[in-house]
């Protein structure tokens, strides 16, 4: 497995991390547009949203992990360590609030507004995930070019 220095140190990472930026960047002026905020008061809409994972130790991605097959719960992730863009620091995890209260899950919601957005700035969404559904997870689409440098099977 690599080590952290290793990932941040590799051009394609690089590369893709500048890229990963300047998409999500794009991503958040759509959704201020469409009145999705990145503030902890609500917008006039009564949309807001918060970060509530960029970059993710390999430890903690192991424990969600274990999470539902060695520890109690049940399963979050298909992505044991170094097998998730979260170590690559190319995804990002966010909640959406309608009116201060977390949004549940479908195209009527907020989440119909946001998910567009993420594909429309060339980025992938967690909702499209053939299991195990992310609708806040968003990762850059060719990060597992990366983790394959580094002889990581994904």
């Amino acid at each position: 497995m690599p080590t952290v220095d290793q990932v941040l140190n590799n051009p394609l990472y690089i590369a893709f991390h500048t890229q990963y930026r300047h998409m999500w960047n794009s991503l958040l002026l759509r959704a201020e547009r469409a009145g999705i905020h990145f503030v902890k008061t609500p917008s006039k809409s009564g949309i807001s949203a918060r970060i509530t994972c960029e970059r993710r130790s390999p430890q903690s991605q192991a424990a969600l992990y274990a999470k539902g097959r060695t520890r109690p719960g049940r399963i979050v992730t298909n992505a044991n360590a170094w097998q998730s863009p979260h170590q690559y620091d190319l995804a990002t995890d966010v909640m959406l609030y309608l009116n201060g209260k977390p949004c549940s899950k479908g195209s009527e919601t907020p989440w119909g507004l946001w998910i567009p957005m993420v594909r429309f700035v060339g980025l992938t969404s967690g909702a499209d995930f053939s299991s195990l559904k992310d609708y806040g997870h968003v990762e850059h689409p060719r990060w597992r070019l990366l983790a394959r440098q580094f002889g990581v099977d994904v």
